[in-house]
């Protein structure tokens, strides 16, 4: 009983966190959008948040580092790129927003090249690496990311 209530503790501290940051990197936008094929990006203070701009994006993607030489610090949405297998993700990126890779039906692989500060609610729910995960705490790399399942 004590550990359940401890692990809820711990979950709702995360996601109550994980909302302060969020709202943090939206409220930091300061209006600038451009496009570069495949991607749609939005110049914030310190970088770049990207998002997909063609959904039919398929295959193996790799998210720049870097836009014009300004670093790229966050992914804000490929949601519903049912076709990207694997995601590689790199160093630059701090911030994954949520939903950011919802229902990307057939991803599977997460190569991840820094240190996530914020994984936003539900960024990987849908996706095959998140159906393959056992019930119980996930984890992708290091990084404490959900529950799966019931707690009992």
């Amino acid at each position: 009983m004590k550990k359940t209530k401890r692990i809820l503790c711990i979950i709702t501290l995360l996601l109550i966190i994980s909302t302060a940051l969020s709202l943090n990197i939206h409220a930091s936008y300061n209006g600038f959008i451009g496009h570069c094929p495949g991607y749609f990006y939005e110049y914030t203070i310190s970088g770049y948040v990207i998002s997909a701009a063609d959904y039919s994006l398929s295959g193996d993607i790799a998210i720049p580092s870097e836009i014009n030489g300004i670093p790229v610090e966050a992914i804000s949405s490929f949601s519903a790129c049912e076709n990207i297998k694997s995601i590689t993700i790199p160093a630059s990126v701090k911030y994954i927003g949520d939903r950011a890779f919802y229902n990307c039906k057939n991803l599977e692989k997460i190569i991840i090249h820094g240190e996530i500060i914020h994984m936003g609610t539900e960024a990987l729910h849908g996706t095959k690496w998140y159906d393959s995960q056992p019930d119980g705490i996930v984890y992708l790399d290091d990084i404490l990311y959900s529950y799966k399942g019931e707690l009992s």
